[in-house]
């Protein structure tokens, strides 16, 4: 085979193969093939095509039914319906429906199609905490920038109760990861670079009070002394409580910040 004829084959490959779909949870839900939104005409069709996506090994019929409707008797129509309109929503973007839509004979519910999730690459950057530092400060900081809000926000009221035990889990994660970062730049006397990993983080965990410690230290840091108040009222407010209403820690700093000198 001549190197032309081999290249024709391997772009005949690729042209075969289905397009990426690109689904994000690091905030609003999105759903995108081969970088355009995906459009879907039923609320919980689209829901169904996240959960599959976070489920690369495939679930079966039952699985599926009590993610999607807890406590709701199985409706072979339902289920049928809202399988065959995320199927035809992503046929008319690909060449092949990339949804195995028939679960019967010891076979499951599966994307087929080539899926990137955000919060894989969000594990993947945080996976690199162990490499050279300035590889790693860059990681966690382009592990941030994929958080664009709450984990699974939908417009769509009472869905993604499936996800609550995910959203738990990215929050503290996206918290960490920040207050982490935060804290690294603070150590450099990097005031800036510490906010912005905190704001970064309060994206997606706007109740992270670790978070909240890291605003008021980058302000102390900054000689900001207005904006260790400012810090400390936002917190409240997103509390819903006075100062005596946050972690005990969180007072502490506030109070050692306010008589310590700054700079």
């Amino acid at each position: 085979m001549n190197a032309s004829s081999a290249m024709a084959d391997l772009s005949e490959g690729r042209m075969c193969q289905p397009p990426p779909l690109d689904v994000s949870v690091l905030g609003r839900v999105d759903v995108r093939v081969d970088g355009r939104p995906l459009r879907v005409g039923r609320t919980k069709s689209m829901e169904l095509l996240v959960y599959l996506a976070l489920h690369d090994g495939g679930v079966d019929t039952d699985r599926l039914w009590e993610a999607l409707w807890p406590g709701r008797a199985m409706s072979a129509a339902v289920l049928h319906t809202t399988v065959s309109v995320a199927r035809r929503s992503l046929r008319e973007r690909t060449d092949g429906p990339p949804l195995v839509s028939d679960a019967r004979g010891g076979r499951v519910y599966e994307l087929n199609a080539r899926t990137r999730l955000d919060w894989d690459e969000f594990e993947r950057l945080v996976g690199q905490w162990c490499t050279p530092p300035t590889v790693a400060v860059s990681s966690l900081a382009r592990a941030l920038d994929l958080v664009r809000g709450p984990p699974f926000t939908s417009a769509a009221p009472g869905s993604y109760d499936w996800a609550r035990g995910y959203r738990a889990d990215m929050e503290e994660a996206i918290g960490s990861v920040a207050a982490r970062l935060g804290e690294v730049l603070l150590e450099r006397g990097d005031a800036i670079g510490a906010r912005r990993a905190a704001r970064g983080g309060l994206r997606g965990a706007p109740y992270d009070e670790r978070l909240y410690r890291v605003l008021m230290r980058a302000a102390h840091l900054a000689d900001h002394a207005a904006g260790v108040e400012s810090v400390m009222r936002e917190l409240t407010d997103v509390l819903g409580v006075d100062l005596d209403g946050t972690e005990g820690c969180t007072q502490d700093l506030y109070r050692n910040l306010r008589r310590a000198p700054s700079g």
